[in-house]
């Protein structure tokens, strides 16, 4: 596993050598694609010079966003997924491994197995697409109470539930991120990975809570750096998955309102110091293997 600095998650903006020396300077080994941003850096520069600093960086792009709404009539869907084949394309150019998924938390028009099933075939779907580009999908719970807050049925919201749907898409290229602030909301935490097959978990996303497991009223701006209060074992999950030879992105998702007023090398500072404390107290080499269980 490599360490990840994940601007869009931490708020931190600038050219892309100022995202380089930013992530160089604080021990990150990849950051996330911006594809609009680099689609339009390629088409005035060529795909070449636009990867020419990341390359001789020697930096990873770790993660992209999924720009693809699986609850939308079929029309705008089969639009967005000829859209993403363009995005998919871009990333596979500068081997980006991990496109993120949101999965609704809630829904307005389907009852709960309708809605699996529409979220089941799209996935499977836009899957197999990533896939022929050796891009993995990556389904991302949503437990906080907000997420279902006014909306007609709720959907998948728990650890159990989410990985029904990974189970029954059984597809290799379709896994998990792991936001351990959502699972935590959900009840689950560490112990929970045990259930997860090698490969699963394509990108951890680490950070704390001021609440107990389980509360799920807990609001987007409570999110803590990792290891800043205690109720989350982030230590925990690094060591669950080092057992399990996880080899992808760690990257710090905490609220954004903690870092205003703050420069970019001050946030990016404090989040790579997050990172590392939860490393060495799991006991991971430099590599991300582990050679202690204290």
């Amino acid at each position: 596993m490599y360490k990840d600095l994940n601007i869009d998650y931490l708020g931190i903006s600038g050219r892309q050598n100022e995202l380089i020396e930013l992530t160089l300077s604080y021990g990150f080994k990849s950051f996330n694609l911006d594809v609009e941003q680099f689609a339009a850096q390629v088409e005035q520069e060529g795909l070449d010079s636009a990867r020419r600093l990341i390359d001789s960086a020697k930096l990873r792009l770790s993660t992209f966003p999924l720009a693809v709404d699986v609850e939308t009539n079929e029309p705008d869907y089969q639009e967005q997924l000829t859209a993403l084949q363009a995005a998919a394309d871009l990333a596979a150019a500068v081997d980006c491994g991990v496109c993120r998924a949101t999965v609704p938390a809630a829904g307005d028009v389907l009852a709960y197995q309708d809605h699996f099933e529409l979220c089941r075939r799209r996935y499977a779907e836009i899957g197999t697409l990533l896939a022929e580009r050796e891009i993995s999908l990556g389904l991302e719970l949503q437990a906080a109470r907000s997420h279902r807050a006014g909306r007609g049925y709720d959907f998948i919201h728990t650890v159990d539930a989410l990985l029904m749907l990974l189970k029954t898409i059984n597809l290799p290229s379709v896994g998990l991120v792991v936001d351990v602030w959502q699972w935590h909301l959900a009840g689950a935490g560490p112990d929970q990975l045990a259930l997860l097959d090698p490969g699963d978990v394509v990108a951890l996303e680490l950070a704390d809570a001021d609440s107990p497991a389980g509360d799920d009223s807990a609001a987007e701006s409570t999110r803590r750096l990792p290891g800043e209060v205690g109720q989350i074992d982030a230590a925990g999950y690094l060591r669950r998955l080092a057992e399990k030879d996880y080899r992808g992105p760690v990257t710090a998702k905490p609220a954004l309102q903690q870092f205003e007023g703050m420069s970019r090398d001050a946030i990016a500072k404090q989040a790579a110091a997050a990172i590392d404390t939860a490393w060495q107290a799991a006991g991971l080499s430099r590599q991300g293997k582990l050679v202690s269980t204290g």
